[in-house]
């Protein structure tokens, strides 16, 4: 929360395609994965 509340911005990427009936456990992608993004202006970074 603390990063959110300094302007970062969580953005999910979610596995699009459903594993394959009995490979619902299998560890190949990660199925919650996020990232953190923060956009800064330079022009005006001091």
């Amino acid at each position: 929360m603390a990063a959110l509340c300094d302007g970062w911005r969580l953005v999910q990427a979610a596995q699009l395609i459903p594993p394959n009936p009995g490979h619902e456990y299998d560890v190949s992608f990660l199925k919650h994965e996020f990232f953190f993004e923060k956009l800064m202006d330079l022009d005006n970074a001091g």
